[in-house]
């Protein structure tokens, strides 16, 4: 269960007190976020994104061409990941340590945070033993992990340095994705203050560590029953496309928020010929009718887990929910501090259903359930 949590960047735990673990253990744990991210991110380029799962096919920029060899593009793609991966960790185990952070705290936070996997090396919140600078540190690797791969530094070709600077610096502007899911974080950010009388800073933090679906534990007494509710929509929603983030993916989301709009003004001007689009560019019809089926399939998979955890585990509603929703999402439902937040207390099924969940969540839902179709395996056997 450690192992697969670690992996699949969910971040749920059955140490009950990770401070009494050995180093090595602590390391090892992050260690397996961080393996997990690359694998994410490699399997986001080299499977989801040719099969045009990921809705990058909307956007008006890409990484490269398609490239027919899968052993060569998987190649370049597991070392362009693991390198930027790697780079980006010891840039903030380091901003981390100069905050005042220790050395094995700052590795295993940076590498848990950059992945948004949410292994944390102390059970204690995070809000009570790290200092301010330290939290923005961990708010700043986590909101690069929930930003499309193909938007970071050094992902992108060009002739010289300054060239590939200005070209990442146009395509983040550019990108229709990145801004709406800024203005997303800004405006459940500051909702939340309002309704829960949280101080800005506290909010933002709280609404980006469950928007990347890292779910670090943050503060003791931050999340009630209702107010960890309202966090489940930005961990149901997750991350951008293409990024080590779980959920729906907020690209989803803003296409089928953009594709509501356009009905309403098709219902109310018939004559009307514009279609759906994001940044300036048409979105074909294809995409969007993908989109509702990825959540059609959603509701459902989310409608047959509520029952099937209710029997499972006999929670509440509220309770039901958090646990589905997290473990779909691949976040740490234990940060949501309900009663069933210890990981100690799950029996063997509640453990191994908490496991389906993550790997259906991680697999973006269809890919999950084509391979238990029986037809998938009888044409590998045919061939």
């Amino acid at each position: 269960f450690e192992s697969l949590s670690g992996f699949t960047t969910t971040g749920a735990t059955m140490l009950a007190r990770p401070d009494n673990a050995p180093a090595p253990v602590l390391l090892w744990r992050s260690l397996l976020n961080a393996g997990g991210a690359v694998w994410t991110l490699t399997f986001a380029l080299c499977i989801l994104r040719p099969l045009r799962a990921t809705g990058l096919d909307c956007k008006p920029w890409a990484l490269s061409e398609r490239d027919p060899d899968m052993v060569r593009a998987l190649r370049r793609h597991v070392g362009l990941a693991a390198s930027l991966f790697g780079m980006g960790a010891a840039g903030g185990a380091l901003a981390l340590m100069a905050s005042g952070t220790a050395p094995l705290w700052a590795v295993c936070l940076s590498l848990s945070g950059l992945s948004t996997g949410g292994f944390a090396p102390t059970g204690a919140p995070l809000g009570d033993v790290l200092s301010p600078v330290a939290l923005a540190v961990l708010g700043l690797l986590l909101f690069v992990g929930a930003m499309s791969f193909p938007l970071w530094p050094g992902s992108q070709p060009g002739a010289g340095q300054g060239s590939r600077l200005a070209r990442q610096a146009a395509l983040i502007w550019r990108d229709g994705e990145w801004r709406g899911f800024c203005l997303w974080l800004l405006l459940w950010s500051a909702a939340g203050a309002w309704v829960w009388d949280w101080g800005l800073g506290e909010a933002a933090l709280l609404t980006l560590n469950f928007a990347s679906t890292a779910g670090f534990t943050l503060e003791a007494a931050a999340l009630g029953e209702a107010s960890a509710v309202w966090l489940l929509l930005p961990l149901l929603v997750g991350g951008m496309s293409l990024s080590t983030a779980g959920g729906c993916k907020f690209l989803r989301a803003l296409l089928a928020w953009r594709s509501v709009q356009h009905e309403m003004r098709r219902l109310m001007m018939p004559q009307a010929a514009a279609r759906v689009q994001l940044a300036g560019h048409q979105v074909a019809p294809a995409h969007i009718a993908a989109c509702w089926s990825y959540f059609a399939l959603l509701f459902a998979v989310l409608g047959a887990s509520l029952l099937a955890g209710s029997w499972f585990m006999e929670l509440n509603l509220p309770q039901n929910l958090q646990f589905v929703v997290a473990n779909l999402s691949n976040a740490n439902y234990q940060s949501l501090m309900s009663p069933s937040a210890d990981g100690t207390l799950l029996d063997a099924p509640a453990m191994i259903f908490a496991a389906i969940l993550m790997l259906a969540g991680r697999m973006e839902l269809l890919l999950f359930l084509l391979l238990l179709h029986p037809l998938l395996w009888r044409l590998m056997r045919e061939n």
